[in-house]
């Protein structure tokens, strides 16, 4: 049991439809929102430009994984981590404290050696099931003296 908790889990994320569900409805919600909003045409229409910008730059980054999103993020039996951002080498990072367990969504906050900050949005239809499962038991669980 303990060899199997102490693993490596490797995570190589793929399109989410939850994911770029979640985002568009957001997305559509606000766009909705400016649409009401008693503001001058000129500014409704800026606002609802940038919410499709973000539309499409949260769609990129965060479902298909375009640019310089983390793109494969392996968890060591030790607790340490090693995270690959867009077409780099793999560099060696931490676990920063703002990162969010939850039974339907894992938000992995990195700290990379470089200094830059990179998240990971992990479901359950991004990546392996079982590797989801262990990597929430592992974050909500770590072994006494490991991350």
């Amino acid at each position: 049991m303990t060899a199997g908790f102490t693993g490596p889990i490797r995570l190589r994320p793929r399109g989410s439809a939850l994911l770029a569900t979640g985002i568009a409805f957001s997305h559509s919600g606000a766009l909705v929102i400016v649409a009401l909003l008693p503001w001058p045409a000129w500014a409704r229409v800026s606002a609802a430009m940038l919410l499709c910008g973000s539309l499409l730059w949260s769609l990129a980054w965060h479902v298909l994984h375009r640019g310089d999103a983390v793109t494969e993020a392996l968890l060591l039996g030790d607790g340490s981590w090693t995270v690959r951002a867009g077409h780099a080498e793999p560099v060696s990072a931490t676990l920063a404290n703002d990162s969010v367990v939850s039974p339907y969504l894992t938000v992995l906050v990195f700290k990379l050696a470089d200094g830059r900050r990179r998240s990971l949005l992990v479901l359950p239809d991004n990546v392996e099931p079982e590797n989801f499962q262990r990597l929430r038991v592992r974050l909500r669980f770590p072994l006494a003296g490991h991350g």
